[in-house]
C-alpha cells in the first residue's frame, strides 16, 4: 500500500504506466482492425460475381471519402 502511494508521485512510474496503457490500447486496436478486415473479406466473398463491379466502386467511394477527410484533417495538399 505504501509503495502504491509513493508511486503516485513518482514521475518515472507514471510515465511507465502511461506507456504501458498506450501499448495495450494499440495492441487492442490492431486486433480490432484485423478482425474487421477479416469480417470485410468474408463479407466480400459473399458478393455475387455479377455485383463485383458495384462492390468495387462502393469500396472505392468509401476510400476516397476517407482520404478526403484525412487530407482536410491534416491540411495536406493545400
Amino acid at each position: 500500500m505504501y509503495n502504491s502511494f509513493n508511486n503516485m508521485w513518482n514521475w518515472d512510474y507514471i510515465q511507465q504506466q502511461q506507456a504501458l496503457q498506450h501499448h495495450q490500447n494499440q495492441v487492442y486496436q490492431i486486433a480490432d482492425c484485423a478482425k474487421k478486415l477479416k469480417d470485410f473479406l468474408e463479407s466480400a466473398e459473399k458478393i455475387d460475381p455479377s455485383y463485383e463491379k458495384a462492390a468495387f466502386e462502393a469500396c472505392c467511394a468509401v476510400l476516397l471519402d476517407h482520404a478526403n477527410k484525412q487530407r482536410k484533417a491534416n491540411n495536406m495538399w493545400h
